[in-house]
């Protein structure tokens, strides 16, 4: 499953490592959930993984302006526009 926040992705290295099946003995024999899935969604929600890392308030970025190192190319350039 592909991971769609920051949630998930702990989730999957606490499954690797077995952290996640102790808190889950620890949770059965204490008979209270441990609200792993809780936070999963809370962080999926808070640091969600997008296919762009832009926020969507910033504007895109600007076309890069030409830069003319030799007066005479410089000339040339501004008769053709």
């Amino acid at each position: 499953m592909k991971s769609r926040g920051l949630g998930d992705t702990i989730e999957k290295i606490t499954k690797a490592t077995g952290v996640k099946s102790v808190v889950d003995k620890v949770a059965k024999a204490t008979g209270k959930d441990c609200g792993c899935n809780k936070r999963r969604d809370t962080l999926n929600r808070i640091f969600p993984y997008q296919k762009s890392m832009q926020s969507p308030n910033v504007p895109p970025p600007q076309k890069p302006t030409r830069v003319v190192s030799s007066p005479i190319i410089g000339n040339v350039i501004r008769k053709i526009k």
